[in-house]
């Protein structure tokens, strides 16, 4: 058998394009043409990228996960910061911490996984969408990525960063007055 990647630029009946990366059972070098090939439908920002090599979806999956935890993190911790700022105005380290995790963390999604082609996209699971989207089950099953809608993802990384930099703001601003307060 060999791998490669269907572009399907046929429209569905939803008019979705669609790239689906087969198994490869030989060479030796299967994997990195694999990971190549994801690419490359990464790049060319299809609706529906069918992963069927269970190890590379895995992966893509995981990744996908890592970085939406830490933008999760990122606004946990910020909110976090702003709310114990409020209510634990004496205890700065609790709510510095939190701020300087929320930048850093922000910083890093930033760097890392923001530009990256794949954080346009999201894992499907639900049985009834990937229907909708002509992808059969098979055994194993494949990972699914669909694109996400690009107004979405920019608006909450403008959000996820705005209050990022809010909660570093207010927890410096806080600190100042608590020690200003406290060598007069």
């Amino acid at each position: 058998m060999r791998g490669d990647v269907e572009n399907e630029s046929n429209s569905s009946e939803n008019g979705l394009e669609m790239a689906v990366i087969r198994e490869i059972y030989n060479g030796v070098n299967a994997h990195e043409l694999l990971e190549s090939e994801l690419e490359k439908a990464l790049e060319a920002e299809c609706d529906t990228i069918v992963i069927e090599p269970q190890r590379l979806g895995e992966e893509t999956a995981r990744y996908l996960y890592v970085g939406d935890c830490l933008q999760k993190t990122v606004l946990v911790a910020g909110v976090g910061s702003i709310v114990s700022a409020h209510l634990l105005e004496d205890k700065p380290y609790i709510y510095c911490t939190a701020a300087v995790i929320s930048v850093l963390g922000c910083g890093l999604y930033t760097c890392s996984w923001h530009n990256d082609p794949c954080s346009k996209y999201m894992v499907e699971t639900d049985p009834q969408k990937l229907r909708s989207r002509n992808v059969l089950p098979t055994s194993p099953p494949p990972t699914v990525l669909i694109k996400k809608k690009n107004g979405f993802n920019q608006q909450k990384n403008v959000l996820t960063t705005a209050l990022s930099l809010i909660a570093f703001a207010f927890s410096a601003f806080k600190l100042y007055k608590l020690v200003k307060y406290v060598t007069v």
